[in-house]
């Protein structure tokens, strides 16, 4: 298209992902308040039920809620702020369609 000067390359291994119009089937939702600290990185491939990430009390520091994939996929975003109230959605992971390598 002549946007940009030189050649493009492309990198080594590229993931084509599937997005839904509801949001609910690829993200991961708090349902209770608290601070959030993932346990995955973006960029990871996850199987379903697999643990994600932890909400702790930040007075207690008790677990209230392990929260896991709600599919096999890859994570695409994770939250930065940890602090989160019922209904935030902290991470989302796509299903992965297929792998081209390079």
């Amino acid at each position: 298209m002549g946007m940009i000067d030189g050649e493009i390359v492309l990198p080594e291994r590229q993931t084509v992902l599937k997005w839904t119009a509801d949001p609910k089937q690829s993200g991961v939702f708090a349902s209770r308040g608290g601070i959030f600290i993932p346990c995955v990185s973006l960029g990871d491939i996850v199987d379903k039920s697999e643990e994600v990430g932890l909400i702790y009390s930040p007075r207690t520091f008790e677990v209230l809620e392990r929260l896991v994939a709600p599919q096999k996929g890859y994570i695409f975003n994770v939250r930065e702020n940890p602090v989160v109230n019922a209904g935030d959605r902290v991470v989302a992971i796509p299903e992965i369609i297929e792998v081209l390598e390079n």
